[in-house]
């Protein structure tokens, strides 16, 4: 095993983003609380997904379509979505 520093896993496609050791913590609790703003249908629906990934037998491209088109079918995600392709 190889260990890969944060910026050079950023860059190999390995992680979205690094930080220095004195910002982790607070990068790390930034993310936090924009997950926690996210609604929780979406992040069960998420969780699913990736269950369905990782277990064997299940069809995880199957069940993202059927997530999508359930949170498509939200006002909340609509509203999300319509003020993403606003710019907001």
């Amino acid at each position: 095993a190889e260990l890969v520093a944060g910026a050079d896993a950023v860059s190999l496609g390995l992680a979205q983003w690094s930080a220095p050791d004195a910002e982790t913590a607070t990068r790390a609790r930034e993310l936090a609380l924009r997950i926690a703003e996210l609604p929780p249908a979406t992040l069960a629906a998420n969780k699913r997904c990736i269950g369905v990934a990782v277990s064997s037998g299940g069809n995880g491209y199957e069940e993202e379509l059927a997530a999508s088109a359930r949170l498509l079918a939200e006002p909340e995600t609509q509203r999300r979505v319509a003020a993403f392709l606003d710019g907001r």
